[in-house]
């Protein structure tokens, strides 16, 4: 059809384990918390019957072909910190940087989460 098409695309991301590789995937989800697009390639896998689950093999045959460049960016602003608590709050000062205190706590819990994408709660 001419004019502007919307394709949705789903996807996973591949594990990575080599540093460069990992570094990469960084940068990625670096720039979609800042906002920030990143190009990346969809590739086509398969086209799925509604109805019944089954592969259109034709239009498969055509999809895994298909290959495209599309901007990787988050819909919207992302807020990833919902909340942090933390335990005793220590403050060292030192007499030669006085407006730089050294900050300690015994503990620290955050909770996380982007929207729907996924929940996650860290804690040290």
């Amino acid at each position: 059809m001419a004019g502007v098409n919307t394709i949705e695309l789903k996807g996973v991301l591949i594990p990575h384990t080599d540093a460069k590789e990992l570094a990469v995937v960084s940068q990625l989800f670096t720039n979609y918390l800042n906002g920030d697009s990143s190009p990346v390639i969809a590739r086509g896998q398969t086209t799925i019957r509604a109805s019944d689950g089954t592969a259109i093999s034709w239009l498969t045959d055509g999809l895994k072909e298909l290959v495209l460049n599309v901007p990787f960016k988050a819909p919207g602003a992302i807020s990833p910190i919902k909340s942090i608590a933390m335990g005793s709050l220590a403050l060292q000062f030192d007499a030669q940087r006085p407006w730089e205190p050294q900050a300690e706590s015994n503990t620290v819990n955050a909770r996380m989460g982007m929207s729907n994408l996924f929940l996650c709660r860290c804690s040290n």
